[in-house]
């Protein structure tokens, strides 16, 4: 009879022959502690040594659970321990015997083969979950990351066609995060984010899902939200981010900026949501951040206005496109010129196409 106890601090038990050793292998009772002296596997584990058993009823090891073991019909007990490659207990695999007995050649190979099989197939399997977790998980929050939530936008937004429904797409930017780490270092930090997404996990709904986009960003779904809710859950964010924080001996007092984008009406992709979620947030911080924006039309063009002068400002002075002018300052009371303003003027190139010819030029971009 065989029985396998997995991990260091709980097991699971493979099947056994014989159904009163299958009951005394259940799980969730005393027989699976571990320590010195715990029965076999549980000194096994603790010790990371075999530990071989002759006698049940008579071995001390054994001298609190001798009224279970003869329930079960067992005599003896070899338990091997699983190790690792870094030799970490990862469990143990036992042999039981229905009378005493003490194991020959061929169990104690027995024993170490199977072990060592049993922990390269533990590893393997842990290694499988590590990349999957790092695959799909924000490795300092434990957030799912952008690919997880391409796939649950792609489910909400095919229901959302499907039922003629609505969605919101939120992106939440921390006020003033880099004065954090500037202040007082990247481990405060990072502790602090790793509080501030299990807030933002209890705060919502159960089909929500919160991503961390990187550094202090994150992005909020909230499949079936209409403008109401978005607003309600967006207030249930900013609430929960302006308690304080206790991180190590530090009290944090922090706030957000939320954009929020709705489906269908600003955008029917996670490109177009996210652009507009993030033009809405961006208007926040500008009008003093602490609070929330609905994406509008309105703000699309400004930043689209924003943008052509940024770009157009970069190449303007190799172009040639810069002109200084001086405004004289007069003085009301004698009328002389007491001073001048210097003003740098920028006719971008496609804004001077839409100038009639020979028009006066003024007023153009003031810099």
């Amino acid at each position: 009879m065989f029985g396998i106890a997995a991990g260091r601090r709980r097991a699971t038990f493979a099947r056994c022959r014989g159904t009163r050793v299958a009951r005394f292998l259940q799980p969730g009772d005393r027989r699976r502690e571990i320590g010195p002296g715990v029965g076999s596997c549980g000194n096994s584990a603790f010790t990371g040594q075999r530990t071989v058993v002759a006698d049940i009823a008579r071995h001390p090891y054994w001298a609190n659970y001798k009224t279970l073991a003869e329930q079960a019909g067992l005599g003896a007990c070899w338990s091997e321990p699983i190790l690792g490659a870094a030799k970490k207990v990862l469990g143990t695999f036992a042999i039981y015997q229905r009378y005493p007995a003490s194991p020959d050649n061929f169990a104690l190979r027995l024993l170490d083969m199977v072990a060592h099989f049993v922990a390269l197939a533990i590893e393997r399997k842990q290694a499988e979950e590590h990349i999957y977790q790092l695959a799909n998980y924000d490795p300092l929050t434990g957030l799912p990351n952008r690919g997880q939530l391409n796939n649950h936008l792609k489910y909400a937004l095919g229901l959302a066609r499907r039922t003629n429904g609505q969605l919101a797409l939120m992106f939440l930017d921390i006020d003033h995060f880099k004065d954090v780490n500037d202040t007082l270092g990247h481990s405060i930090g990072d502790a602090l984010l790793v509080e501030l997404a299990n807030r933002l996990r209890a705060a919502l709904r159960a089909e929500d899902i919160v991503t961390r986009l990187g550094g202090d960003e994150f992005i909020v779904l909230l499949p079936g939200a209409n403008a109401n809710a978005a607003a309600y859950i967006a207030q249930k964010l900013l609430d929960a981010i302006s308690a304080p924080f206790r991180i190590e001996h530090y009290d944090l007092n922090m706030s957000a900026s939320i954009g929020i984008a709705l489906y269908p009406n600003d955008g029917e992709d996670l490109e177009t949501l996210s652009k507009s979620a993030d033009t809405a947030m961006y208007r926040v911080k500008l009008e003093g951040r602490h609070g929330c924006r609905f994406f509008t039309p309105e703000m699309h063009a400004n930043s689209a206005r924003n943008l052509q002068l940024v770009n157009g400002l970069r190449h303007a002075l190799e172009r040639g496109e810069l002109e200084l002018h001086y405004q004289p300052q007069l003085s009301l009371k004698t009328g002389k010129v007491t001073g001048a303003e210097a003003c740098c003027v920028g006719g971008i190139r496609s804004w001077a196409r839409c100038r009639r010819p020979n028009s006066f030029r003024w007023p153009r971009t003031a810099v």
